[in-house]
């Protein structure tokens, strides 16, 4: 039974570990989920500049304090070997969560005619979730 139990603290602390790195992601990109939509509404809704483009380069803004914050507070124990690869992947998550908020955005406001402030709230949880799978699995790989 030493195995069947040795399994069970590791599945424990395992679990208690993805709930803590999920609390402080949750944190960090509040905060920055908040600044972000605050700054949409103003260029974007306010003063009707183009939402992709805004969108756009809030997200790359954002991206980069998002991942200081979660190489410095959040994934605490990332197994990364090797910066380099570990850019380039990082990068390849962030087009991809780049493309798919841009195409939401797109989707919710020309096919289904929402507003710009909801398409972009219903936008950024889609991309949270996303977010916070990629980083922790393929970019932190804890």
């Amino acid at each position: 039974m030493i195995i069947g139990e040795q399994i069970q603290v590791i599945n424990y602390e395992s679990n208690l570990n993805i709930f803590f790195q999920l609390f402080r992601y949750v944190i960090a990109g509040g905060g920055l989920f908040l600044i972000d939509v605050v700054l949409f509404y103003v260029f974007a809704v306010f003063l009707n500049i183009n939402y992709l483009a805004v969108n756009s380069t809030l997200f790359l803004f954002g991206s980069v304090l998002n991942y200081i914050l979660s190489y410095k507070w959040v994934f605490l124990n990332s197994n990364i070997d090797s910066h380099s690869r570990n850019i380039k992947v990082l990068l390849l998550v962030l087009l991809f969560s780049l493309l798919l908020s841009n195409l939401q955005l797109y989707f919710y406001i020309e096919i289904l005619t929402l507003d710009k402030l909801d398409s972009k709230l219903l936008s950024a949880a889609v991309v949270f979730i996303w977010n916070f799978l990629a980083r922790k699995y393929f970019v932190f790989r804890c």
